[in-house]
């Protein structure tokens, strides 16, 4: 990465301001966010403002019901769907008992803390350094990633999601399976993001990280049952789970994974649809989804061998990261969770800059992938486009693919390089030792 960068006595106060600004611009956005009410963050208040109240919680997964619920707590002009788990409402349990404006306030609050942990357990645990030039360009990509702007404008839970996934990353590489178990199995029952990383902590014989998370993950959705009920996870399996993915809006060009892009050109409706390429048959495009989501997974499973501490939370990264463009939806603030894979890569990149493994293509495929990824971008006004206009509707889609890509051929050419690769940064070998970062 250091060749990239010109060399010139001013470049370390040009990046540190860049920096600066960035980071200044996202607190600022996230001032003024922080008293509009949207609808992701109504909704997860609603689920927890129901449980923590001892609310008719089952009854949520009625669309009227749920949206009576919105207004009766005082959020007026919203609406939304209720289709996520019954335990996303363990999300919000700290600031439910606030009014829905005073709870949006103290959520952003924590969501900046969170992500900002997230980021110094990210830079420690791939020793990444800011007396390196290369760190303030990562540092830069991180402050300036399009992502985290809309998770503090709608109120997400995915700076929650990004601390625990990273704490989890820290686990495995630390051999904390306890700390990284439970960390990914709270993510787990928040969204349901953790079954492609605990099924690779599994197959790569990460036995008791695995079985941590499997535990953890049981505790809390039997713990939860007296108050969320068993009628909610049926509800939630027969109303949610059985549609997820295949109803017209979740074609919208706002969902940028797989499955989306493949429901908008192969189903029709006359409002979100109007022009497909060819109708097939629903069940053959949700065939075809999931054949081609298994494909990719497997691909970069393969290339995740993590035969070294290094290479196994990278890996570990990257399982993290294609569950995004394989999940059944995904807008683009799930694209949060690329960045313990992005910081991963960056610091790779320095590391095998002295073997000169990474041939240029994959260096470029890297640069414009991530920028790609940071970048606001209006891919939505062409949600009305025909073929083949409208497959520039899915950048990060295909960005997101970009960089897992180079996980792939990073650690293809990692491993043919004669030199090879078999030290570990300083963080990862203290960790690895059983001493904390």
């Amino acid at each position: 990465m250091r060749t990239l960068l010109p060399k010139s006595s001013l470049l370390r106060p040009m990046l540190v301001l860049v920096a600066i600004v960035l980071g200044t611009v996202f607190l600022v956005y996230s001032y003024h966010a922080s008293s509009r009410m949207t609808h992701g963050f109504a909704m997860y208040y609603t689920y927890s403002r129901t449980l923590l109240e001892g609310g008719d919680f089952h009854s949520l997964y009625d669309y009227s019901y749920f949206n009576a619920r919105l207004s009766a707590y005082g959020i007026a002009g919203i609406e939304d769907m209720p289709n996520n788990l019954p335990t996303t409402s363990l999300a919000l349990l700290p600031v439910a008992w606030l009014s829905p404006a005073a709870s949006k306030v103290a959520w952003t609050v924590i969501s900046i803390i969170l992500f900002g942990l997230s980021l110094v357990l990210l830079f420690r645990l791939f020793d990444i350094r800011l007396s390196d030039n290369s760190a303030w360009v990562l540092l830069s990509l991180c402050l300036g990633w399009r992502p985290i702007f809309d998770c503090i404008a709608l109120g997400q839970v995915y700076f929650l999601l990004l601390f625990l996934f990273t704490l989890s990353v820290w686990g495995l590489g630390a051999k904390r399976s306890l700390i990284g178990g439970a960390a990914l199995s709270l993510g787990s029952v928040v969204k349901g993001y953790g079954v492609i990383p605990l099924v690779w902590s599994a197959v790569r014989k990460q036995y008791a990280f695995a079985l941590s998370a499997v535990l953890f993950c049981a505790l809390i959705v039997l713990g939860s049952l007296p108050w969320l009920g068993i009628a909610s996870w049926e509800r939630f399996a027969t109303q949610v789970v059985a549609h997820l993915g295949q109803r017209p809006t979740d074609a919208h060009v706002a969902f940028q994974n797989i499955n989306g892009l493949l429901f908008h050109l192969f189903t029709y409706d006359e409002r979100w649809i109007p022009s497909p390429l060819v109708v097939l048959p629903t069940w053959t495009v949700t065939g075809l989804s999931y054949a081609l989501n298994l494909a990719v997974v497997l691909v970069v499973f393969r290339s995740a061998k993590g035969t070294t501490v290094r290479d196994r939370v990278l890996s570990y990264a990257a399982m993290i990261a294609v569950s995004v463009v394989t999940a059944p939806l995904a807008e683009e603030y799930h694209f949060v969770l690329f960045l313990p894979l992005v910081v991963g890569l960056g610091s790779r990149w320095k590391e095998d800059e002295r073997t000169n493994a990474w041939p240029r293509s994959t260096e470029l495929l890297f640069l414009v992938s991530s920028v790609a990824l940071a970048l606001p971008l209006h891919y939505k006004t062409l949600q009305a486009s025909t073929f083949p206009l409208i497959l520039l509707a899915y950048p990060k889609l295909y960005a997101g693919l970009g960089v897992l890509t180079t996980f792939c051929l990073s650690t293809r050419d990692r491993e043919n390089s004669s030199a090879g690769f078999s030290g570990e940064p300083a963080a990862v070998q203290s960790t690895a030792h059983g001493d904390r970062p």
